[in-house]
């Protein structure tokens, strides 16, 4: 790749068999324009390729999920005509991407996703997204079974007094659970094993401003 000016943001997964695969955003000049990857295998590291499918992008967020068994998804924000959340995923059998970079969303992606991963190998990803033709604030899901994107994103929130910032998703056993503010409640949402449908959400607390959420997951199940 050409030579960077900056690198910022940066995650790593190490699998099961103890390669390590790290990312991070890179820039070109004031904008970080790419986000690059490198796989270390067997005590070796193999060369920087890329996770966007070019230079000079507006990328302004970067998650990793790891899979024990190498095949990692990495998630960034990418701006354009309309800012969307891609995801890619790793083939650690091929040494290569397994295809190209997917849209999670539909709408304008507002810069914070959590992701989890369950005990049966499910991928969960939850995100903020905003609908400037309806003025309408998401809350979005949506899970990876294997190499398969669930076909739709599944709307845990719907409103416009929903906080962007104020999410968090953690897994379960088999579940995944979710926490997302909307004015004045803390409200929590589960989806159960192989599910496809999430618990109709409700409240947790009454707050009138929560800057940060923490949540975590047993192996039985609960949050």
């Amino acid at each position: 790749p050409p030579t960077a000016q900056h690198a910022m943001r940066q995650g790593f997964c190490v699998a099961s068999n103890g390669d390590v695969m790290v990312v991070w955003m890179e820039g070109l000049g004031t904008a970080s324009s790419a986000v690059r990857a490198r796989v270390r295998s067997g005590g070796t590291w193999g060369s920087v390729f890329d996770a966007t499918a070019s230079d000079g992008l507006d990328i302004n967020t970067l998650e990793v999920a790891c899979d024990p068994g190498g095949d990692h998804v990495v998630l960034w924000g990418q701006a354009g005509t309309a800012n969307t959340l891609q995801a890619r995923r790793y083939d650690a059998s091929a040494t290569a991407w397994a295809g190209p970079s997917a849209s999670l969303g539909t709408a304008s992606y507002q810069y914070r996703v959590e992701t989890a991963r369950t005990t049966a190998g499910r991928i969960v990803v939850m995100w903020t997204e905003f609908d400037s033709a309806t003025s309408t604030s998401y809350v979005l899901a949506r899970t990876l079974e294997g190499a398969a994107w669930s076909a739709t994103s599944s709307t845990l929130a719907s409103s416009d007094t929903l906080s962007f910032n104020t999410i968090a998703l953690a897994a379960a056993g088999t579940d995944a659970h979710a926490v997302w503010f909307a004015g004045p409640q803390l409200v929590a949402s589960r989806l159960a094993g192989s599910g496809a449908t999430w618990s109709t959400a409700s409240p947790v607390y009454t707050a009138s401003s929560p800057q940060e959420l923490a949540l975590t997951g047993d192996a039985a199940g609960d949050a």
